[in-house]
């Protein structure tokens, strides 16, 4: 009675967990839709006095950005902010079909770290590449925009030093890391990625949380992650 018992539960829990995964999928697919449409339709030139909008919704706040303690908010990104990320800036410059990616790498980064400049932001490592250099996003968790709570992305761009990250790792910064993930990353990067040593003090778990620890999004026609390739085209 005990083994059957002990069996059901592990059912229902699995059951649950791909409710869970499936669900993240379709909230991906409707936020992924509709920031494309809005990247789409964003013109850099025209300032933000016509019908551009000021603030644009990016996504829902994915499950691992929330279980390093971001609350349940939208996740945005100001006109201006979204004008930088496309501009010619240095190590900006990204373009739109990439940047209308953001949803679907949020949600299953890398790497996740505590941002070592500003308080209550994560540097968020992303499978997106332009140029041979892999995309970070910054995000800053519950700030307020527009007169409302959201956790706002910052800034996307891409970094110019790829050893940069494994600095962070070595200063005590890493929150989260996809094993499999990273481990391939470093080795296209060329890169001994450190162990951990420290670990930052928001991890009340007092360890890196992994792929383990998070609902990752699965399409439930084939039940395969939702980045099934080892790296996403390089736009």
């Amino acid at each position: 009675y005990e083994i059957t018992t002990r069996l059901v539960g592990s059912e229902m829990c699995i059951r649950d967990s791909m409710e869970a995964a499936h669900a993240a999928w379709a909230q991906v697919q409707r936020d992924a839709e509709e920031w494309g449409r809005q990247v789409d339709a964003f013109h850099p030139h025209e300032g933000t006095g016509g019908r551009q909008p000021r603030l644009m919704a990016v996504c829902r706040t994915p499950d691992v950005l929330q279980k390093l303690g971001a609350p349940d908010l939208p996740m945005t990104m100001t006109a201006d902010n979204l004008g930088k990320v496309l501009s010619d800036k240095v190590d900006h410059g990204l373009p739109k079909e990439l940047v209308k990616q953001l949803p679907q790498a949020l949600a299953e980064p890398i790497m996740v770290f505590e941002s070592a400049s500003q308080v209550d932001s994560f540097v968020v490592l992303t499978e997106l590449k332009h140029e041979g250099r892999s995309v970070m996003a910054a995000v800053h968790r519950d700030t307020e925009k527009q007169r409302i709570r959201v956790n706002d992305i910052a800034s996307a761009y891409k970094r110019s030093n790829e050893a940069w990250y494994a600095r962070q790792i070595e200063g005590g910064k890493l929150l989260y890391h996809d094993k499999k993930k990273s481990l391939a990353w470093a080795r296209t990067n060329r890169l001994q990625l450190p162990r951990v040593r420290k670990l930052p003090s928001r991890l009340s778990e007092k360890r890196v949380l992994t792929e383990e620890d998070i609902v990752k999004p699965i399409d439930p026609d084939n039940n395969c992650l939702l980045y099934t390739s080892p790296s996403p085209r390089d736009a």
